[in-house]
């Protein structure tokens, strides 16, 4: 594949430090760049290392905004018969995550983000450094499976954000993470397989339904 950056320290500084003279360029309107990538792809890693390298030169510029946070709570899911699909797209407040962004290009909007509690498996408000837009914040790094997913309401993304870029690794290498993950998580080998079979679902979509990326990244072999 031709014009990828591979994700060596020095490309993942390099990324960060265009974020940082993007951020303080940046007058009326933040600067929004997303991270999709299938599940166990590392976006949430890679988000949190690029946010650290921004904070080690501008601290407070930068936040991140996970896709995860906005999942349906496990109650909702079973009210509406999706629990055993948790993780496909409809299983998301998908409209409410585009809403946030869009808001949060305004500089002087303010507002706590959701995390995803891996722990509890529930989307929650935190009041954790790094969870919520300030008015020092000036660059969002947002990622999640479906950031290039291209349909609605996702599809209005490509409105919002600058930059789109698409994490790409091999599929092992994906499910590999993603079992390890979520055994770590409480879930025995056998229901980290099952899930992990879901998650093969999602990928394909992530991989056939996405939209064309800004950028695409991948990691050192």
């Amino acid at each position: 594949m031709s014009n990828v950056t591979v994700l060596h320290d020095e490309a993942i500084v390099e990324l960060a430090r265009s974020l940082v003279e993007r951020g303080r360029a940046a007058a009326a309107r933040r600067v929004i760049v997303g991270i999709a990538g299938v599940p166990g792809s590392g976006k949430s890693t890679l988000a949190a290392r690029l946010r650290a390298a921004v904070e080690a030169e501008a601290a407070g510029l930068a936040v991140v905004v996970a896709m995860d946070g906005f999942h349906m709570t496990n109650a909702a899911l079973r009210s509406a018969g999706l629990a055993s699909r948790k993780g496909s797209p409809e299983t998301f407040e998908a409209a409410r995550y585009v809403a946030l962004l869009r808001r949060c290009r305004d500089c002087e909007h303010v507002e706590r983000v959701p995390i995803y509690d891996r722990a509890v498996h529930e989307p929650r408000l935190s009041d954790e450094p790094g969870c919520a837009v300030t008015r020092a914040t000036r660059v969002i790094i947002t990622e999640g499976n479906y950031v290039l997913l291209d349909r609605e309401p996702w599809s209005e993304l490509a409105d919002v954000l600058d930059e789109g870029w698409l994490l790409d690794v091999p599929a092992a290498w994906a499910r590999a993470w993603l079992l390890e993950r979520h055994m770590r998580t409480g879930r025995s080998r056998a229901e980290a397989e099952r899930k992990c079979e879901g998650d093969a679902l999602n990928a394909g979509l992530v991989r056939s339904g996405s939209r064309a990326a800004d950028r695409v990244l991948c990691w050192p072999t």
